[in-house]
């Protein structure tokens, strides 16, 4: 029944991933490994984040890959994809499957927690079907969190089994749960006669269970960098669940200290540093705005875990002046409600241990920027807490025989069917709001490919004036791969005020065969808000005014073509600020010392109408887009 259950959540929620295709990462993933090998170095070279200025460049600056070391999961990816024909379809399906296995991982975990197949199951089909999952099951790139929590959750559930976790828990009035020695059950008491002594240790034994756990561990740090606090997880179970275990450090918790040291020196050897996008650095924001920063966060996690708020930076998180008001008092209702199950459970420590497990595994993503996929491994201690608040319900505490009332049956109905129902309707309907939310990149993507009037050749520069921020790192890697094209180099002249398109209109004239003028719409300047601010702080620009100029080099682009056709080299231009206030920049100059209708140049205008329609930029003109009647195709 669990797996009919699962499998049926599972693909009600995310069977519309499948036409998704390629978006962001993906792309430059999925060139890296299709072109390269299957070694180390290659796996680890596959694994990085492009932020604004690298793969986009903007203004001649460029900032440093965010790179990562996760070889064990682009090896597993680089699997996938040759199995599928590097269809990425047949790649969603994967990350489904990814899915319903961690699903089902927290259905055994929550067998082990509650004691309870029935309540296993509900752990499982919420798990399968939470709506914060939505980003990171149809995300590509993200099945390295999918995969880290499925090793991470069969390293627990070996080292759960080899620790023999709640075995010597007793009780002082039998329940249901009892009889199948549930770790959350109640209050551990003395036992009425105590055990023997055994001989010798039998915990220090190497079992099976604790090989497999190592071994899924080691596999789970591979994949991705937040495993390494699993061996605090383990520890905590050991403290709050695992009342027969002598002592507080054991052989296996140095052991797996020693994996994660050996971890951090490989992957500082393999990078040759260490790389984080922390907050304050991606936002340009002052220390004490970091610092509550680094307090609501965590707040703002709990609220999309237990209430389904979407983490939106900017909007939920990240914002000046912190997270809406009403967050703090959800988050207040929430440490009312666990207090209540706490105190129903009879304060028994093993309630602490999701708890514990959800803030200890969420810690290593506060400090860096918001992701809703943050949230996929933390969410494991989640549902099971909340599965524990319906089991309340359903009777998990009452004595051997006792039914339940019809006034609670139809409580607990109306619990679990509200629930099934919300929260498939809240992730089909995420779902489309990823599809929203790529499709910019898909469409800058078609205006690149289709309507460009010269052919496009591998080192060609292809230039963009008001290109949407969600569309704004891999065009070039997509359309290389449509075109077939070995290197492409993209330049982005202008972002969009607006993340998803240009809402408002926008001027440019070509002013003569080495120059260009862009006008943002007076309501919508560009630079402005936090995108604004993020685009300066990760670039390093300083605030611009009336009268500023900027060199932007492309010297760093020179591409053989072959023969003695090569690109040219002292590629520049310049950015001449023509108006600008606190507000934003409301026109710019753009001077290149090459022509503007050379060969290998290719400008790309976003209007409401097209997110990059070819510019012809052979003879002065203005270009003038109109307020959009439709949306942007």
């Amino acid at each position: 029944m669990m797996i009919a259950l699962v499998a049926l959540f599972v693909v009600t929620g995310y069977v519309q991933s499948l036409r998704f295709g390629l978006w962001f990462d993906d792309h430059s993933h999925f060139v890296h490994l299709k072109n390269d090998g299957w070694s180390h170095k290659e796996a680890v070279e596959a694994a990085y984040l492009a932020v604004p200025g690298e793969v986009m460049d903007y203004w001649g600056r460029s900032e440093s890959l965010i790179r990562y070391y996760r070889p064990v999961a682009f090896t597993l990816m680089k699997i996938e994809y040759t199995l599928a024909g590097w269809r990425p379809e047949i790649m969603h399906g994967f990350s489904m499957a990814w899915h319903f296995l961690c699903a089902m991982l927290v259905g055994s975990l929550a067998m082990r927690f509650l004691g309870s197949r029935t309540w296993a199951t509900v752990a499982a089909c919420i798990m399968a079907i939470h709506p914060a999952h939505v980003g990171t099951v149809t995300w590509i790139a993200c099945q390295t969190e999918l995969m880290t929590t499925a090793f991470q959750l069969i390293a627990l559930l070996g080292y759960s089994r080899h620790a023999r976790w709640g075995e010597r828990f007793t009780y002082p009035c039998p329940t249901i749960a009892d009889e199948s020695r549930a770790w959350i059950v109640g209050r551990p008491l003395k036992p009425t006669m105590a055990p023997p002594a055994p001989a010798s240790d039998p915990h220090r034994a190497v079992s099976p269970a604790i090989l497999l756990s190592l071994l899924c561990f080691a596999l789970a740090l591979g994949c991705r960098e937040n495993a390494v606090v699993l061996p605090v997880v383990c520890w905590l179970g050991d403290r709050l669940c695992g009342a027969g275990r002598r002592g507080w450090l054991r052989w296996e918790h140095i052991t797996m200290a020693i994996m994660v040291i050996v971890y951090l020196g490989i992957r500082h050897w393999a990078l040759q540093g260490f790389y984080s996008l922390t907050w304050d650095r991606m936002a340009g924001i002052s220390q004490f705005e970091m610092i509550r920063f680094l307090l609501d966060k965590p707040l703002v996690y709990l609220m999309g875990i237990f209430c389904y708020v979407p983490i939106i930076p900017g909007l939920t998180v990240g914002q000046a002046g912190g997270p809406p008001l009403g967050l703090y008092a959800m988050a207040a209702a929430i440490l009312a409600t666990f207090l209540v199950i706490y105190r129903l459970f009879g304060r028994g420590p093993a309630l602490l241990w999701p708890v514990a497990a959800m803030l200890v595994t969420m810690a290593p993503t506060i400090p860096i920027y918001p992701s809703s996929h943050h949230l996929y491994l933390p969410s494991v201690g989640g549902v099971i807490l909340m599965t524990s608040f319906m089991a309340l319900v359903g009777g998990i505490r009452r004595a051997p025989g006792q039914g339940l009332s019809r006034r609670r049956k139809w409580i607990l109905g109306l619990i679990l069917a509200s629930h099934a129902v919300g929260l498939t309707g809240i992730t089909v309907w995420r779902g489309y709001g990823v599809m929203i939310g790529t499709l910019p990149e898909d469409l800058v993507v078609e205006d690149v490919v289709k309507r460009s009037p010269k052919p496009i050749r591998s080192g060609d520069h292809l230039f963009f004036i008001n290109i949407p921020s969600m569309a704004a790192l891999y065009p070039s890697c997509a359309v290389r791969v449509e075109k077939g094209l070995s290197e492409l180099y993209a330049h982005a002249l202008t972002y969009a005020p607006a993340i998803l398109d240009m809402e408002d209109p926008a001027a440019l004239e070509i002013l003569d065969s080495h120059r260009l003028r862009v006008r943002a719409p007076r309501k919508s300047p560009y630079h402005q808000g936090m995108s604004g601010r993020i685009l300066r702080s990760m670039l390093n620009l300083p605030e611009l005014k009336t009268g500023d100029t900027l060199r932007a080099d492309l010297d760093r682009y020179k591409v053989e073509r072959g023969g003695d056709d090569t690109a040219s080299s002292g590629d520049w231009y310049t950015v001449i600020i023509r108006e600008a206030d606190d507000e934003g920049i409301y026109e710019l100059e753009f001077v290149f010392n090459k022509p503007l209708d050379s060969p290998d140049y290719h400008f790309y205008f976003g209007s409401p109408q097209f997110m990059a329609y070819p510019v012809d930029v052979s003879r002065p003109t203005v270009a003038a887009s109109r307020p959009a009647t439709d949306a942007a195709r």
